[in-house]
């Protein structure tokens, strides 16, 4: 079978393996977002703070202001700061509630 002229770059077995990569990696990355958003909502019970509106533009004039690459770094720590700390909480609002619960 011939492939139109246009996708002429699947017959190489290098660029395959690229695409079929970053198709799987891109997969990736999506159902990461999908299970951090999940995660803030169920731990929050808000589903504002599972969009992060606010954080967009910001992330946005400090990308223009700055390298993409440090841009993104510091997005990426700050969600994972935020988790953590989040899951921090919800280990202390628990340990509280148990320790209540035995309390005659």
């Amino acid at each position: 079978m011939r492939l139109p002229e246009s996708f002429r770059s699947l017959r190489s077995r290098e660029f395959r393996a690229f695409f079929g990569a970053q198709t799987i990696s891109q997969i990736a990355t999506w159902m990461l977002s999908l299970a951090q958003v999940w995660l803030i909502l169920s731990l929050t019970n808000s589903p504002l703070l599972g969009s992060f509106p606010i954080a967009a533009p910001l992330i946005g004039a400090v990308s223009e202001r700055s390298s993409v690459g440090i841009a993104f770094f510091v997005w990426g720590a700050g969600g994972l700061a935020t988790l953590a700390m989040l899951m921090g909480a919800r280990h202390c609002l628990e340990r509280r509630r148990s320790a209540l619960a035995s309390v005659p």
